[in-house]
């Protein structure tokens, strides 16, 4: 799926970064594997409508109860 100019696992692997959250941390977040990251990442995989919606994105407060719910 594109996102813009992007893929969406471009889209993810910049936003996380900005976010300054690992792959780790992400899959915690949507309870999925650290590799199923990567592999969304680098556009191997395509995530699952049940897997990323709604998307937990966090924000930068500090606490996790601060999230923003993005749906594909």
């Amino acid at each position: 799926m594109m996102i813009g100019t992007y893929s969406f696992g471009e889209w993810l692997k910049q936003r996380r970064k900005q976010l300054k959250l690992t792959q780790c941390e992400v899959a915690t977040a949507v309870y999925c594997s650290t590799a199923m990251i990567k592999k969304i990442e680098a556009d191997e995989r395509q995530p699952s409508v049940d897997l990323f919606n709604p998307w937990p994105i966090f924000s930068n407060a500090p606490t996790a109860s601060r999230v923003v719910l993005w749906k594909l």
